[in-house]
C-alpha cells in the first residue's frame, strides 16, 4: 500500500496543465467519512462541505463511526506538515484509492472569527485531494493551491470537469449505497 500526502499550500504553487488528478479514484461514488471528536460546528462546517461535493458530482457520502473511507481529524500538535493549513494522506492500493486522511492543522491557524481561514473552504479543498484530485491552475478554483485568510473559495468549472472526468456524472443507485452500508 502507498500513502500519497496532498497539502493546501501557503505559498504560491507552479501553474499546472488545467485540472490534475492524482491517478487513482474510490472504487465506489458512494464514500462513507468520520470526524474525529469535535465541535458541533465544525461537524456542520464539514457535513456542509461534503454536500458541496454531492452537489456537482455523482458523490454520496456516509458518516460512519468506524472503518470510514475518508477520515478527519483536527490535530492540536499541528500535523504531519506543519506549515500547511491541512494535510490529506491517501492511501493506495495499486491505483485505487483505499482511504484518505484529511489532518487539519488545529494549532498554527486560526478557524473561525474574522482574520481566520475559511474551514469550510480549506475542508472542501482537502475532500477534494481525498478524491483524487490535485490542484488547479486557476486561483478561483476550490482546488488551487493557496488560500489567504478570510478567503472564500467555491467550485470553478475545473473543478467540476476534474470530479466528474474520475467518476462520471451519474448518481449510484439505492442498492449501491445499501450494498456499501453493510460491510
Amino acid at each position: 500500500m502507498r500513502t500519497l500526502a496532498c497539502s493546501a499550500l501557503l505559498l504560491l504553487v507552479s501553474q499546472l496543465p488545467a485540472y490534475e488528478l492524482v491517478g487513482a479514484k474510490f472504487d465506489s461514488t458512494v464514500v462513507t467519512w468520520s470526524l474525529a471528536k469535535s465541535a458541533p460546528r465544525v461537524r456542520k462546517v464539514v457535513v456542509h462541505a461534503l454536500r458541496d461535493w454531492s452537489e456537482v458530482s455523482p458523490m454520496i457520502f456516509v458518516e460512519v463511526d468506524s472503518g470510514a473511507d475518508i477520515r478527519i481529524n483536527f490535530d492540536p500538535k499541528g500535523g504531519p506538515a506543519n506549515e500547511f493549513l491541512a494535510t490529506t494522506l491517501i492511501h493506495l492500493n495499486e491505483e485505487k484509492i483505499v482511504s484518505a486522511d484529511i489532518i487539519i492543522n488545529a494549532r498554527d491557524y486560526r478557524w473561525f472569527g474574522r482574520k481566520g481561514y475559511d474551514l469550510r473552504s480549506v475542508i472542501s479543498h482537502e475532500i477534494g485531494h481525498a478524491l483524487g484530485l490535485e490542484h488547479s491552475p486557476d486561483p478561483r478554483s476550490l482546488m488551487h493551491g493557496t488560500f489567504g485568510p478570510g478567503e472564500v473559495r467555491s467550485f470553478s468549472e475545473d473543478d467540476i470537469v476534474a470530479i466528474v472526468s474520475l467518476y462520471g456524472n451519474f448518481r449510484p443507485s439505492q442498492s449501491e449505497v445499501a450494498a456499501k452500508l453493510t460491510f
